[in-house]
């Protein structure tokens, strides 16, 4: 029950209710969506793109263009159409839950790397297969299989969490758009909010910025989520930190529209999750970054507004 109630509402729950999804593989598909919507980018036949980006000729115009990339990206990926098509391809959903629960399940045998990839193999044939047709479903089933790859921890099997994290690698950044170097990349996922948090180093400090949504502007906001705490931490941050031994970090906290007015809730739900990624239960976390993290939580100005 808990697990359900850490949950945000998403668009399996009718799936959960009439049986076609477990209550594991609505929680881990629930998160695969908005994990994909968030982060997706164009892996493939992108080289036009590098080819206009290299020839550009000052940092304005680079800048320009990889912010044009990133709003193509989420105008092609669509949380419409991410979610619509996950629903329709339940049992992709269910295939995923399975190797996510082979891979980070603390009580199950752990699949190896090399087994992991076998995975990925009949993975990419079996959606080659059903997306003939559709690329753009293509694009999605292939980026959604990062969600297990790229993960180093997470906190889906703690017994007790307010919110869903995951440790993630800079390799779900698209290259073009996120240039500068990121160590990596924190996602959690509540019932009152969403957030992610970059930092540029291993040792780096920034703070935490909360959006004002409403439900006329949260589907742009969290558009541009990622992008923003790209720009606020490991660039921004970044250089205001050049003269001291941190880097910069920065988190970005985007409320669910229904508890717009839950500031507290919300930056509750993000830093309870990263904290279990922090101080980890070996019993319940599967840890494959293999060292100590420690992150550093302050308010910008814009927080410490909407916290009152």
């Amino acid at each position: 029950m808990q697990d359900f109630l850490a949950f945000s509402q998403g668009p399996l729950i009718d799936l959960f209710v009439d049986g076609t999804l477990t209550l594991k593989e609505l929680i881990v598909g629930g998160n695969a969506i908005d994990f994909t919507h968030l982060f997706i980018y164009k892996e493939l036949e992108n080289e036009t793109d590098r080819e206009i980006l290299a020839n550009l000729g000052n940092k304005d115009q680079r800048e320009a263009f990889s912010r044009r990339v990133q709003d193509s990206n989420r105008s092609t990926y669509s949380s419409a159409t991410v979610k619509r098509l996950a629903r329709e391809n339940a049992d992709l959903l269910k295939e995923l839950t399975r190797i996510f629960d082979s891979r980070f399940n603390p009580e199950s045998v752990h699949i190896s790397t090399e087994e992991l990839e076998r995975e990925w193999v009949e993975w990419e044939r079996r959606i080659a297969t059903r997306f003939m047709d559709c690329p753009i479903a293509y694009d999605i089933f292939r980026f959604m299989f990062k969600y297990i790859t790229c993960c180093m921890k997470t906190n889906t099997y703690c017994k007790s969490k307010r919110s869903f994290s995951f440790r993630f690698t800079s390799d779900i950044l698209d290259p073009l758009v996120f240039d500068s170097h990121v160590h990596g990349i924190f996602f959690v996922n509540g019932h009152y909010s969403l957030g992610t948090h970059m930092r540029a180093g291993d040792i780096a400090r920034g703070g935490l910025r909360l959006l004002r949504v409403n439900k006329s502007n949260h589907s742009r906001e969290l558009d541009g989520a990622v992008l923003l705490n790209y720009a606020l931490g490991p660039k921004a941050q970044r250089l205001k930190h050049k003269d001291i031994c941190e880097s910069g970090s920065k988190g970005v906290v985007v409320p669910n529209p229904a508890y717009a007015h839950c500031s507290k809730d919300s930056l509750l739900d993000y830093t309870e999750g990263i904290l279990d990624l922090m101080l980890l239960d070996e019993r319940s976390v599967v840890d494959y970054l293999g060292s100590g993290e420690m992150i550093f939580f302050g308010q910008s100005g814009a927080t410490s507004i909407g916290a009152r």
